[in-house]
């Protein structure tokens, strides 16, 4: 009888001995007083710049002083512009009734009423000057002509009720 061929399939693979198991790390893993400090450490850089992120936000917003941005200073003169027309509007709603209240300043130029009270010359200066302030009041670069304080003094007579401005006008 022959030897059968041996090929190197049937041939059966045989593990080293003696089976050392796993290889041992190379250091410990223990964390020692060294990485301790050094993560305190970090820990402690994060929150003193954050800290001083904090200190020098507070001291920007108290040197731009109680006005946040989106809030409009009172005492700007475009803010006492708007005010002092949203008072003229108030007292002439007084006199002519308070549908004015919803009409714009078109509206209240087209009726006639401020010609008949004022005159022509004074109403539309009044025209004027409201159209100036709803220009400042929604925020057009142009509603800056009128800075000073001159305006103050003639927009007064529109404040003060008039002697016989108790009786309304007809059919308004």
């Amino acid at each position: 009888m022959t030897k059968a061929p041996t090929s190197p399939m049937t041939k059966a693979l045989v593990p080293p001995r003696p089976n050392l198991g796993p290889e041992p790390w190379s250091a410990p893993l223990s964390f020692g007083v060294r990485e301790t400090l050094a993560c305190a450490l970090v820990v402690a850089l994060v929150g003193l710049a954050a800290w001083c992120w904090l200190r020098s936000r507070r001291k920007r917003r108290a040197e731009v002083g109680s006005v946040v941005p989106g809030q409009r200073d009172p005492d700007s003169p475009r803010e006492r512009l708007i005010a002092r027309a949203e008072a003229i509007r108030a007292n002439l709603a007084n006199r002519f009734g308070s549908s004015l209240l919803a009409s714009t300043t078109e509206e209240i130029a087209d009726q006639g009423m401020l010609v008949e009270a004022f005159g022509l010359d004074s109403a539309s200066r009044l025209v004027q000057f409201l159209h100036l302030a709803d220009r400042a009041k929604f925020d057009l670069d142009d509603a800056d002509d009128l800075q000073g304080d001159d305006w103050e003094d003639w927009t007064s007579e529109y404040l003060t009720p008039a002697a016989g401005a108790s009786t309304r006008i007809k059919g308004r």
